[in-house]
């Protein structure tokens, strides 16, 4: 859940960070407190509302985690499932796509032939303006290579579409990984080693020569990795905004054969290009530049296996399963077929799948009480910010503003996207995933020159995950999200607000937190604030970021509080808002009010409880914006009226002074 800017032309249909849930169960009520409690809740809130799930819940060999959030993801697997295998006896083109993910005897017997077009233009690569091209034409088939392209809104014209540059990703999660001499970053570079040879060895590579390819492949990654932007300094909106016409474009990139790209990319009619955070992009082809044409041609190809194995042959996909499952996120065993093709057609062709869901499970009756919750919270971090006294009026004005004018997306887009005009066929997945992929990417591009549809999502409505748009001034909020445990038109007060009404004004702050600040209500990138309100802010947004690099969630793995600021930002104040929404809900004064806070502080710790693979919070704690889960909801020792609930005392572990309790809004 995190602020939406631009839509990445590689991994364009992204899984959540979270994927693979756990099997659906039935959703745990809410109770004043948890029977029996062996933690006080000043001390471990996490422990005394989760312990006895966590204690009952082991951790199962092909999850990275378990939690709520799991249990969402996978009751609409389930659901979408029914429909999917609906659609393989009616024979529709997403009933075939499933088909072809669950056909491995087609996937081996086609072996690397899918991919040989491709890998023989990587290997005539023969200079710089050559391996330009190539890296447009990786693009179109979703691989992302040291610069790759991305489309969102102009920051600056809100409506208008502009085409984007930014560093593509390396293999390792950590960049100190490919260079430390001791601990998990070794175990982890040892398996990234074995996953490249792997790939090398299934293109047909002769064994003597794998290891000092993959050697000098992972000596070229290595660079490139110091030399990129942090996962941190990239949220920043103000430096991510340095866009350049297409004539000036090479004092930006020295070297970089623009017109060359561009053409490739379909985009020759392209005036202005975004190129963020550019001295690291500067290095980082300067770097390639200088590298052997051979191990260059060498990173391409296997940065074009890599994206592709899940796709392939049984001996590539659990090559790569070894290295991503086991490695990265501590998983040893695969998850089932049907759950990899559920994956498969989830993110490849989503409308088909989307609208169906949308039909099935999220009735209008649902989306009436969601949108009147919606509107309840929104009330209520409106009053938060006019009551916001430490903040200038003409400041408060234009958040208020901006808040009242945001569109609130709820259940499904008003109007659906098309569905892909592709050739589908059961015997050929990985063919699948490259013609779809080409016409997404193409699709983009030829949309390019074309004003944004304020009715379109970039969000599946099967996948429950919500996001902001600060650009578009816009939230949205998908059928699969709006399910139990996250929401139930049948539950408490206490319970949609602690959770769907948390969410909510999660989201809702998103527009306004650290970055979306910066952009005004109509969703134009420009400061509105004094230097004094920044000020004050930051003041808070900096309490609040010193607060979390106080958690070590693994031994000598603490959070990196500029990373994960703006999603627990809009964690607090989104719970905020959402405890005095209920509150207008649900009034009450004395034991009746202790008793009902109880309830809903309950219900936030439970949408957060969550256990991991120590191998997958590790790389979380090193490449994921949020925190994790007992992170986020320990954010209540914020909230006077979780201390009146619970009766905490001040000697407790989690007690915070109350002026030392962060206030957001």
């Amino acid at each position: 859940m995190k602020p939406s800017r631009a839509l990445l032309l590689v991994g364009v249909l992204a899984c959540h960070a979270h994927a693979h849930a756990a099997e659906p169960t039935s959703p745990t009520p809410s109770l004043p407190v948890p029977a029996a409690p062996a933690t006080k809740p000043g001390d471990d809130f996490d422990r005394f509302v989760n312990g006895t799930w966590a204690d009952s819940h082991p951790m199962p060999g092909d999850r990275g985690w378990i939690g709520t959030w799991p249990e969402l993801q996978a009751r609409a697997e389930a659901q979408s499932r029914e429909l999917v295998e609906r659609a393989v006896q009616d024979g529709s083109p997403m009933g075939r796509l499933y088909a072809s993910a669950l056909n491995q005897e087609a996937r081996d017997r086609r072996g690397m032939a899918p991919l040989r077009a491709t890998l023989a233009e990587i290997d005539a690569v023969h200079d710089a303006e050559s391996l330009v091209v190539m890296l447009a034409r990786l693009a179109r088939i979703d691989v992302g290579a040291v610069v790759i392209p991305m489309i969102g809104e102009d920051d600056r014209a809100p409506g208008q579409r502009l085409l984007a540059v930014r560093q593509a990703k390396v293999g390792l999660p950590n960049p100190a990984d490919y260079t430390v001499a001791d601990g998990p970053g070794v175990a982890r570079r040892d398996a990234y080693r074995r996953f490249l040879a792997a790939l090398l060895e299934a293109s047909g590579a002769p064994r003597e020569r794998i290891k000092p390819r993959v050697d000098a492949v992972l000596q070229l990654e290595g660079r490139l990795a110091a030399a990129q932007t942090s996962l941190a300094d990239q949220r920043d909106a103000m430096a991510g905004y340095r866009p350049a016409d297409v004539h000036a474009l090479g004092q930006r990139l020295p070297q970089f054969a623009w017109g060359r790209w561009l053409a490739a990319l379909g985009a020759t009619g392209v005036q202005r290009v975004n190129v963020p955070f550019q001295q690291a992009l500067a290095a980082q082809w300067a770097i390639v530049r200088r590298a052997p044409l051979d191990v260059v041609r060498d990173f391409l190809i296997l940065k074009t296996l890599g994206a592709y194995s899940r796709y392939m042959s049984g001996p590539l996909a659990a090559a790569r399963f070894a290295y991503y499952g086991t490695a990265l996120r501590g998983v040893t065993v695969e998850p089932p077929a049907w759950r990899q093709g559920m994956d498969r057609v989830t993110n490849l062709m989503p409308e088909a799948l989307g609208r169906a869901y949308a039909a099935r499970y999220f009735s209008p009756a649902a989306k009436t009480q969601a949108v009147a919750l919606a509107e309840a919270v929104r009330r209520a971090l409106a009053g938060r910010v006019a009551r916001a006294t430490w903040l200038s009026v003409a400041a408060r004005e234009g958040v208020q503003a901006k808040l009242m004018r945001t569109r609130l997306s709820i259940g499904y887009p008003e109007v659906w996207p098309d569905v892909p005009d592709v050739d589908i066929r059961e015997d050929d997945l990985a063919g699948n995933v490259l013609r779809l992929n080409a016409w997404r990417f193409d699709r983009a591009i030829g949309d390019l020159a074309l004003p944004i549809d304020r009715a379109s999502w970039t969000s599946p409505v099967q996948v429950p995950n919500a996001y902001a748009s600060a650009s578009a001034n816009h939230i949205v909020f998908p059928a699969a999200l709006l399910q139990p445990p996250m929401f139930d038109p049948a539950a408490t007060a206490a319970e949609n607000y602690g959770r769907i009404g948390a969410t909510i004004g999660h989201e809702l702050s998103h527009l306004f937190d650290d970055q979306g600040r910066h952009y005004d209500a109509d969703g134009r990138l420009r400061e509105t604030w004094t230097s004094d309100d920044v000020q004050r802010f930051d003041a808070r947004a900096g309490a609040l970021q010193k607060q979390l690099e106080g958690y070590a969630p693994l031994p000598g793995e603490r959070v990196d509080g500029s990373l994960v600021l703006g999603e627990s930002v809009a964690d607090l104040a989104g719970l905020e808002a959402a405890y005095d929404a209920f509150v207008q809900a649900e009034p009450g004064s004395g034991h009746a009010r202790r008793a009902s806070d109880r309830r809903f502080f309950v219900a936030w710790a439970e949408l957060w409880r969550s256990r991991y693979q120590p191998a997958y919070l590790r790389t979380l704690l090193h490449t994921d914006a949020h925190p994790p889960g007992s992170v986020r909801l320990s954010t209540v020792r914020n909230l006077d009226a979780w201390y009146e609930a619970f009766a905490v005392p001040s000697n407790a572990a989690l007690y915070l002074a109350p002026e030392a309790r962060v206030r957001m809004w």
